[in-house]
């Protein structure tokens, strides 16, 4: 428990380390984002229609009929189809008013997860067999890769996250990931059978 312990605190470490390179760094999650043509314009409407934080989408999941119990489900899901279709399509998180988190907040969250993420990185590990160094750290990468196609790719698939944007989240888990897993596997080692 004490190797799983120390490997927790290092591949936390590591974690923050380069999730400070990469976003704040090497700057490539931010390549992909683009900026509305009139942004005051776009301010001005989110400030008028979304009420509270949260996630919303365009056109709404669920039309205003469908809500009512006016139309069918299937008259429903043609509506929305129909609608996604012609465009324009939109999902994300919206803080209609002040406030949000600060720096420190973020980075106290953030290393919690990373917390629990090298945790479980190493919990899993501990519970491996026969695997020398590099097996370990093949093993670590895998659960980065597994995290992007898990978190990643259905955001591609379902909400029309672009490709490129895509991919770099996915490289971005498997370096952390590759990263952790070289300190991780060089303390927890694994059963011995």
């Amino acid at each position: 428990m004490k190797r799983i312990i120390a490997a927790t605190i290092v591949g936390a470490v590591i974690c923050m380390i380069w999730g400070t390179l990469s976003w704040m760094v090497m700057n490539w999650h931010t390549q992909g984002i683009l900026k509305f043509k009139d942004e005051v314009a776009v301010k001005k409407a989110i400030l008028e229609n979304a009420t509270q934080p949260g996630i919303y989408m365009l056109p709404d999941v669920l039309p205003a009929t469908d809500r009512s119990g006016n139309a069918s489900p299937k008259a429903a899901r043609e509506m929305v189809e129909l609608a996604r279709q012609s465009g324009p399509f939109l999902y994300g998180v919206i803080r209609p008013g002040a406030g949000g988190r600060s720096m420190q907040e973020s980075l106290a969250l953030a290393s919690v997860r990373c917390v629990f993420a090298s945790l479980i990185v190493a919990g899993l590990l501990a519970m491996t067999a026969r695997l020398d160094f590099m097996q370990r750290v093949l093993f670590c990468t895998l659960c980065g890769a597994f995290a992007g196609i898990a978190v990643d790719l259905p955001m591609l698939v379902w909400f029309e996250s672009p490709l490129r944007y895509t991919l770099i989240n996915m490289a971005d888990h498997v370096m952390e990931w590759f990263l952790a897993g070289l300190a991780i596997s060089g303390i927890v080692t694994g059963k011995d059978i």
